[in-house]
C-alpha cells in the first residue's frame, strides 16, 4: 500500500475569499532506485498546470507536465538511466507550480553488473564444422554497453578451432553473451575457452570433441547397494566424493556404475540440511517441498530427441518426503517434465508423480533394502529429451508436498529421506 506523504511546504492555501484551494502536493520527496536503468511510478495532486526540471541528465520526468483537477493524483514517472559511474550517485528534480518549486532527491546505487558464469551450447565432433557457442551469463547489464570478447582454445581436441574476436551489445538486466566457436575439430579430446571480456579475464569453460556423432556420456549410476556398501559409514561417503561438495551438504558422490566418473550427485535443501548419511541408500535430514535431488552429468551429442532411460527407489521416515516428480534441463534452469508421471492422489488432491513412498519403504527391512526385482519403490520410465545442447545434462528428483506416511494429507514437515538408487541409460 501506498504512503502519501504530504509535505506542507508544497500546499499552497486559498489566496481569495470563496474560491478553492490551490492544491499542490506530491507522495514523495526522496526516492531510492538500484543501478540499473528503471522507470519508477509517482503521483501528484496539482490545481492547474506544473511542470518539471531535473538539474541531472540521468533523471527524466515523463510526463514533462501537466493539468491536475485538483481532486485526483495523477501519475508521472521517474526515468532513472544506467548508472555507468560505477559509483552511488544522487541528484534532484523539482516538481513546479504557481512559482513553488518542490525538490525530489534521487539516490541512485552503484551498478551490479557482474559475468557470473561460462557455459557450451551446441557439439564439437571430430571433423565436423563446430556449432559450439559459448554463453557468457552476466547481471545488471545496459543496453548502452558492447562489449569485446575473445577466447583462446587449448587442449587436446582443440586443433582446428578458433573464436574470433566479437563484439557485443548487451541487453538491460541479466543476460547472456553468445560467442561462436568456428573451425572444424581434428581431434577427440578436452578442450577449454579461456574467455575475456574487454581484455580481462572472466572465466574457462571445459568442453570435448566427441569422436563421432554418436550420443556420449551414460550410462551412470548410483546404487550403493549393488555395490556391496551394506555397511556404509560417513567415511566412505567422504571417500568416494573426492573433495567434491554438495550444493547444500557436505558432499557430492561420483557414480557407483556407468562410464561417466565425472557425473556428480549432490542434493537442493534450500531450508537447510541438518544433516546426512547413508543407510546404504543416500540420506538428507531437512528435505522439503521443491527440494530435490540433482545428478548433473557430462554429455555430448545429446541431440533432440534422444531416449533415455532413468530407473529410481526411495525410502524416508514417515513424516519426510514421500512423492518426487522427475525433471531433466541442459542448463539447470529451465526444467522439462519427463514423460510416464503417474496420477497419484491425497485426500481431494491428484497430482502428477514419478516416484513415491510405500509403506514398506519407511519401515525396517524395506527401508534399509533395494532390489529392483522386489522393491516396490522401484520405478522405470523411458523418454525422449529435447534441449540438452550443451555439455551437461541435469536430471532432478523434485519434492512435493505430501510426507511418505500412506494416507496422511498433512505436507512434508522435516525428518530423514532416502535415496536408494537413481541410475541412466540410454534407451535404445
Amino acid at each position: 500500500m501506498k504512503k502519501w506523504l504530504i509535505i506542507s511546504a508544497c500546499v499552497l492555501l486559498a489566496f481569495a475569499c470563496g474560491k478553492k484551494d490551490d492544491l499542490f502536493q506530491r507522495d514523495t520527496d526522496a526516492v531510492s532506485a538500484s543501478g540499473i536503468a528503471q522507470s519508477l511510478r509517482h503521483y501528484l495532486l496539482c490545481s492547474g498546470h506544473w511542470t518539471s526540471e531535473s538539474d541531472a541528465d540521468w533523471i527524466t520526468i515523463v510526463p514533462e507536465s501537466g493539468d491536475g483537477n485538483g481532486v485526483d493524483f495523477q501519475p508521472y514517472d521517474i526515468k532513472v538511466r544506467y548508472n555507468t559511474t560505477m559509483a552511488p550517485r544522487t541528484g534532484t528534480f523539482y516538481l513546479i507550480h504557481n512559482g513553488l518549486r518542490c525538490p525530489v532527491m534521487v539516490t541512485q546505487d552503484a551498478v551490479a553488473f557482474n559475468y557470473v558464469s561460462l557455459r557450451t551450447q551446441g557439439f564439437l565432433v571430430k571433423d565436423e564444422a563446430s556449432s559450439m557457442k559459448i554463453c557468457v551469463a552476466y547481471t545488471d547489464a545496459s543496453s548502452e554497453i558492447s562489449v569485446q570478447f575473445t577466447a583462446s582454445v587449448r587442449g587436446e581436441g582443440s586443433a582446428g578451432l578458433q573464436v574470433n574476436e566479437q563484439t557485443i551489445q548487451l541487453e538491460d538486466g541479466d543476460g547472456e553473451a553468445v560467442i561462436s566457436v568456428s573451425g572444424t575439430p581434428t581431434t577427440a579430446g578436452t578442450v577449454y575457452f579461456d574467455v575475456a571480456a574487454g581484455g580481462t579475464p572472466v572465466g574457462t569453460v571445459k568442453t570435448s570433441v566427441a569422436a563421432d556423432s554418436n550420443p556420449h556420456g551414460l550410462p551412470c549410476g548410483w546404487n550403493f547397494y549393488a555395490a556391496g556398501w551394506t555397511n556404509a559409514t560417513r567415511t566412505d561417503l567422504q571417500q568416494s566424493a573426492e573433495g567434491r561438495s554438495w550444493i547444500n551438504a557436505p558432499h557430492a558422490l561420483s557414480p557407483t556404475s556407468g562410464v561417466n566418473p565425472d557425473a556428480l550427485l549432490t542434493a537442493e535443501v534450500a531450508k537447510g540440511a541438518a544433516d546426512w548419511s547413508m543407510n546404504p541408500g543416500i540420506q538428507v535430514q531437512g528435505m522439503l517441498q521443491n527440494d530435490y535431488w540433482l545428478a548433473v552429468i557430462p554429455v555430448q551429442n545429446m541431440h533432440d530427441g534422444t531416449k533415455i532411460k532413468v530407473e529410481a527407489g526411495c525410502g524416508s521416515a514417515g513424516k519426510s518426503v514421500g512423492y518426487y516428480i522427475l525433471e531433466y534441463s541442459g542448463d539447470g534452469a529451465v526444467w522439462n517434465v519427463a514423460d510416464g508421471a503417474a496420477n497419484c492422489s491425497r485426500g481431494t488432491d491428484v497430482f502428477p508423480a514419478h516416484l513415491w513412498n510405500t509403506a514398506s519403504s519407511i519401515v525396517s527391512p524395506g527401508r534399509v533394502t533395494y532390489d529392483k526385482d522386489t522393491d516396490d519403490t522401484y520405478r522405470q520410465y523411458s523418454f525422449a529429451v529435447y534441449g540438452i545442447d550443451g555439455d551437461k545434462m541435469y536430471l532432478r528428483l523434485r519434492a512435493l508436498k505430501y510426507n511418505a506416511t500412506p494416507g496422511a494429507t498433512t505436507v512434508v514437515k522435516s525428518g530423514w529421506t532416502d535415496l536408494k538408487g537413481l541410475e541412466i541409460s540410454f534407451d535404445e
